[in-house]
């Protein structure tokens, strides 16, 4: 490999900058090459000369159309030669080959490949995140048949392997995964019909997070069959339509899930006159626990619920009994005048559950949404109003069988001696979207202000966000955030702050967000979280050529993991993670010079415990160069 590098280094500057291979193909490669000295201070110091390389292969065979390919190898992709900061030295390929594009059968496999590279276990309402190392690959294939005036069909196949192991946890999660899909579309006297099939496998094996020795496992495979359908009845009239049917099969941790469930929606949308429009819409699903828990396993839980919460009875403990849901309801508006609208809604909701009555829940409201230009900016305005018919027997929490709630909300911006600033807040109160009998109540703020003066640019943000379930205290989410910076053409500095608390539950290395209360709906180690972090970064370009730039983080972040069996947390995890990066490098001709330091301290606390911190210093010198080869 020595030789190999040398042979660039040398011969590069004379090299074509296309080659030709043949008649009918063409390759084009370019890369950078790099050679330091790094010394890192952890466990085990080690110093040595390093040396990495990246490039880009790409070609063409006969025609662009016919087959066009790319492959981007890299070795040692650490600080020294990489224009992202990292704290390992990787080693990988990308690669991607398209075959026939722009044709009726188009066709693309990729394939990627890495080894000791960076990731981040992902904590949810934080500006950090904690670092881990791994190893990965991954295979794709997709292949299309389109045909003028024929149904399409399109087949994809993927198969993906990881390995990663938060720095300073003990223990490796690991993650393979096989998703099959088949689709196919058509366009019949006017309609547009369309239809799916996907299937995915999922095995994974993860530490928890914040708690040394437990391992989560979940080995789940899911299958969705769905078709589609909308028409437009005539100019002002679309009506559309859908079913599904999936079926989820697995465990994770100690919970088994084996249920199916159909889902159906219709939506007709009509607009009669420029200023009114109405829309009538009606969905169903036979068994909501299992859509829900389908979709945080998926990791589409946002796309599944939505904003809404979903809080089932303590009494069903079993997360593949039936909870059938049935919705419907019509929304209108009409613009009375360019800055004011009208609108008004009804809508019911019916709940299956199991050993009790349906519960029902039947809602009407209207409202209004204003602006208009006030004191030399827009100022807007919304109000609306619903009086919600909720039965006895759904009652929880001993209050009466109506209640009234409000959706209200208010912003304003404007430009004003040079600043641009802006400001919103709104409240809600109402129903949770996706079970009767549980209010729920949203607060959110924002604002931020910016001003540009000669060469100088400022600017400042913040926001507020509080959701929560009445009478249910584990539910309480919050979510904080602010934000400034100030920068010149030369240097700039920065800062932002987060805080946050809510719900999740552990999905491979990820904290999915969960819209709580939950019980007897998820699974053990269920996750209640809260962290602060905050970030500073500067930069400052003293010539031309020469750049210096540098950031700080910290992140603090506490966990309780709770399991159903137990009605008390099992631990409280005290989790930090300390990140320092100063980086100076100077351009000359083809060269970049470099030099740097980082720091990393990362550790986990359970309990009074603080298991395997760890440190990681760094320091390194050295030269890359840029080579197009041919």
């Amino acid at each position: 490999m020595w030789l190999v590098l040398a042979g660039l280094l040398v011969f590069a500057p004379c090299a074509w900058t296309q080659l030709q291979v043949g008649e009918n193909s063409t390759l084009h490669l370019n890369g950078l090459a790099s050679l330091g000295y790094r010394s890192v201070f952890d466990s085990t110091d080690t110093n040595s000369l390093a040396w990495g390389f990246s490039g880009n292969l790409t070609g063409e065979y006969y025609d662009p159309r016919f087959l066009n390919f790319s492959v981007s190898p890299y070795i040692n992709q650490s600080r020294l030669n990489s224009n992202y900061y990292s704290t390992t030295t990787a080693t990988g390929v990308n690669a991607v080959a398209n075959f026939l594009s722009g044709s009726h059968t188009p066709m693309q496999f990729s394939y990627e490949r890495d080894h000791n590279s960076e990731g981040t276990f992902n904590v949810p309402g934080s500006t950090g995140n904690y670092k881990t190392v791994g190893n990965g690959q991954g295979f794709g294939v997709s292949a299309s048949y389109l045909p003028e005036g024929w149904p399409s069909l399109q087949g994809n196949f993927s198969h993906t392997g990881s390995s990663y192991e938060i720095i300073g946890m003990p223990g490796t999660g690991t993650t393979h995964t096989n998703a099959f899909g088949l689709s196919s579309g058509y366009e019949l006297w006017g309609t547009n019909l369309s239809g799916s099939y996907s299937r995915a496998y999922v095995d994974s094996e993860n530490p928890a997070f914040g708690e040394p020795g437990v391992i989560l496992k979940q080995h789940t495979h899911q299958d969705t069959l769905q078709f589609a359908a909308s028409r437009r009845l005539w100019d002002s009239t679309t009506l559309s339509a859908n079913f599904g049917r999936s079926h989820i099969h697995g465990d994770y941790q100690d919970t088994r899930t084996d249920a199916t469930f159909d889902t159906v929606g219709a939506l007709l949308m009509m607009k009669p006159t420029p200023r009114f429009g109405v829309n009538f819409s009606v969905n169903y699903s036979s068994n909501l626990s299992a859509q829900f828990l389908s979709g945080i396993l998926g990791g589409s839980i946002g796309a599944t619920v939505g904003s809404g919460a979903v809080a089932l009875k303590p009494e069903s403990q079993n997360p593949t009994f039936t909870s059938n849901y049935l919705t419907y309801g019509t929304v209108a508006s009409y613009r009375a005048t360019r800055e004011l609208t009208f609108t008004g809604n009804i809508n019911r909701q019916v709940q299956g559950q199991p050993g009790q009555p349906d519960a029902t829940s039947t809602s009407m409201g209207g409202g209004a949404v204003w602006s208009h230009e006030f004191l030399g900016g827009t100022l807007g305005a919304h109000y609306a109003i619903a009086h919600y018919f909720v039965p006895l027997h759904a009652q929880s929490f001993a209050r009466s069988s109506t209640f009234t709630g409000h959706n209200t909300g208010v912003s304003y911006s404007r430009l004003l001696l040079g600043w641009s600033g802006s400001t919103s807040f709104s409240y809600a109160r109402s129903l949770t979207t996706f079970l009767v009998g549980y209010v729920q109540s949203n607060y959110t703020a924002n604002a931020s202000v910016s001003r540009v003066i000669g060469t100088w640019s400022l600017g400042l943000n913040g926001s507020y966000s509080r959701a929560r379930v009445e009478n249910i205290t584990l539910s309480n989410s919050l979510s904080t955030n602010y934000g400034a910076s100030l920068a010149h053409r030369n240097y700039g500095v920065s800062g932002g702050y987060s805080h946050s608390s809510g719900s999740g539950l552990q999905v491979g290395n990820s904290i999915v967000p969960v819209p709580s209360p939950t019980t007897g709906l998820l699974p053990n180690y269920f996750v209640l979280f809260g962290g602060d972090a905050y970030t500073i970064g500067a930069n400052y370009r003293p010539l031309r050529r020469w750049s210096i730039d540098g950031s700080y983080s910290h992140l603090r972040y506490f966990s309780n993991n709770l399991s159903n069996n137990v009605s008390t947390s099992l631990a409280t995890a005290k989790n930090t993670s300390d990140q320092f990066l100063l980086r100076s490098q100077y351009s000359f001709r083809q060269l970049q010079f470099f030099a740097g330091v980082s720091h990393l301290s990362q550790g986990f606390m359970a309990g009074s415990t603080l298991t395997n911190p760890a440190k990681i210093d760094t320091f390194y010198v050295g030269v890359s160069r840029r080579f197009d080869f041919f």
